[in-house]
């Protein structure tokens, strides 16, 4: 099934490839000379550049791939709708358009991009006309927005808690929030500009809060207040080409910025898919301008080739290495925990997955010490988040196979402390109970400690008063070791309290002439 998930990525991806080059070529870049070289070498770049391999590589981010798509063929649709206004061109807009919202939100970016178009595209300026540009677009709005206004739902707050993995600047102070997110605008050009190294994740504490007198968040403000004003000159000049190019950089960088709306996130490499290829768009075109008045015609095309091969060789390397890393979930964590070492759900991942590995029969000589390499990790995440509970139990779990039972019990106290309606709860206090359980009989049976047993027995009920394994174990003890009928009696009843039916309790008890019947009383 994954491969055939993968396959259905890299066969969407490519369609739409395909989609792009069609649209540079007979829309965008159809006033260019030789547009065809043109639209190849910047739909080239774009399948090839390394900050794309989360896009295809991961699954779920295939509503990337999809809203890319249907926003191209939107735009293709709206292009021929404005030259013949035939309304199936019309139909056609509102179809691709609709499905690109429901993809992603992106897709509404169309509503200030094609409006814009069409003023560009105008020699005199005709509301009426902008109007009618849009008209497909309202009418595919209106039902998306309702669709999902119904769909949205609010997570039960008994299992989805507020936490600064979903929430990065939880703990931002002053104007660290602003600034940081300002930051990582400039962090995002920088990484589509030289995108190493790369890592699939970014949450706390990835990026460290800024503050406005900071020279990065300084260095994105100008830049990005150029970006705007070079934007705002090309719409007034009507240079569609570059006016699309940064409408697009900039319209969808703004939606996962932050700063209009909380995304749950810092950032994520996925999140520029559509971002990047305004970008892409702006470089090439910038080239075009800037070699075509070369005395040999063939010159620009030759600089913009060459360009393109240049990129090929580092960008085939960094994909290459990333695709390995994407190999599975194991492989991800473990690669992209020493590029990111300070994301506390990298460190989590890492020593979850690591946990898991040591399980498979392949490894079981190496078992040990892929459990204290995990044990690294996730008191590595701890460190960096000490209230992520899920780190916590993953803890409890290490410290019990390593049978270090103690510890494991104040992991999963602190778990507790921290997210105490959590399902994982009560099981992990069921294991520790039956751990404890274990190391009372062992007591009796290697050593002959009859105190010590009943020490570690009622601990183990203590701890996991639920567990009904506490008390049948309580009721075995003192009915074969102790030899107290009245207490064996009375924690086996205890036990059938608990779980109904027991077997064990029930043998228990008819071992001493008592029958199940008379549990209830």
């Amino acid at each position: 099934l994954a491969h055939t998930q993968h396959f259905i990525n890299v066969l969407l991806f490519s369609l739409s490839m395909v989609v792009l080059f069609y649209f540079l070529y007979h829309v965008l870049f159809r006033k260019l000379n030789k547009r065809e070289y043109w639209a190849l070498f910047a739909t080239l770049v774009f399948a090839m550049h390394p900050i794309h391999s989360e896009v295809v590589a991961n699954i779920k981010s295939r509503d990337e791939i999809m809203s890319l798509l249907f926003v191209l063929l939107t735009i293709i649709s709206f292009d021929r709708f404005s030259k013949t206004t035939n309304w199936k061109n019309g139909a056609l807009m509102a179809i691709y358009f609709f499905l690109a919202m429901l993809s992603k939100e992106y897709g509404a970016l169309l509503l200030i991009i094609i409006p814009i178009w069409a003023y560009i595209e105008q020699k005199k300026f005709d509301t009426l006309k902008i109007f009618l540009s849009i008209v497909p677009l309202i009418i595919a709005f209106i039902p998306y927005y309702l669709l999902r206004d119904k769909a949205v739902m609010v997570g039960d707050p008994d299992i989805v808690k507020p936490d600064v993995l979903n929430d990065y600047y939880m703990y931002a102070k002053g104007d660290e929030a602003r600034s940081t997110q300002i930051y990582i605008l400039l962090k995002y050009f920088l990484l589509q500009i030289f995108p190493y190294p790369l890592s699939s994740d970014y949450s706390f504490k990835s990026i460290a809060y800024r503050h406005l007198s900071s020279p990065d968040v300084i260095a994105s403000i100008i830049f990005h207040l150029v970006l705007i004003g070079a934007m705002g000159y090309a719409i007034i000049r009507k240079h569609l080409i570059l006016s699309f190019a940064l409408l697009f950089y900039l319209l969808n960088l703004i939606l996962v910025s932050n700063l209009p709306f909380n995304i749950g996130a810092s950032m994520g490499e996925r999140l520029v898919y559509n971002s990047s290829l305004g970008l892409i768009i702006a470089v090439f075109y910038g080239l075009y301008v800037a070699t075509k008045k070369l005395k040999d015609p063939k010159m620009p095309l030759y600089l913009a080739g060459g360009f393109t091969a240049v990129l090929a060789i580092p960008f085939f390397m960094i994909t290459a290495d990333r695709c390995a890393a994407w190999k599975n979930d194991f492989t991800l964590a473990t690669t992209d925990v020493k590029t990111n070492s300070n994301s506390a759900l990298l460190n989590a991942n890492a020593g979850t997955y690591l946990n898991n590995k040591s399980e498979l029969p392949e490894n079981k000589e190496r078992e040990k010490e892929m459990l204290l390499q995990a044990k690294v990790y996730i008191l590595k995440a701890i460190e960096v988040h000490p209230l992520m509970a899920n780190a916590w139990m993953n803890l409890t779990i290490l410290e019990h196979k390593l049978k270090n039972y103690a510890a494991a019990e104040q992991a999963i106290k602190k778990a507790t402390e921290i997210f105490p309606n959590h399902p994982n709860i009560r099981p992990l206090w069921t294991l520790i109970s039956n751990d404890y359980i274990n190391v009372g009989y062992e007591k009796y049976d290697k050593e002959k400690k009859v105190d010590s047993c009943f020490y570690f027995l009622y601990h183990a009920k203590q701890i996991a008063p639920f567990n009904p394994e506490a008390y049948y174990n309580l009721g075995g003890a003192y009915l074969s070791v102790a030899k107290n009928v009245d207490s064996a009696i009375y924690y086996f009843n205890k036990t059938l309290q608990i779980s109904p039916g027991h077997v064990g309790a029930t043998k228990g008890l008819g071992s001493m002439g008592i029958q199940p019947t008379q549990v209830a009383n």
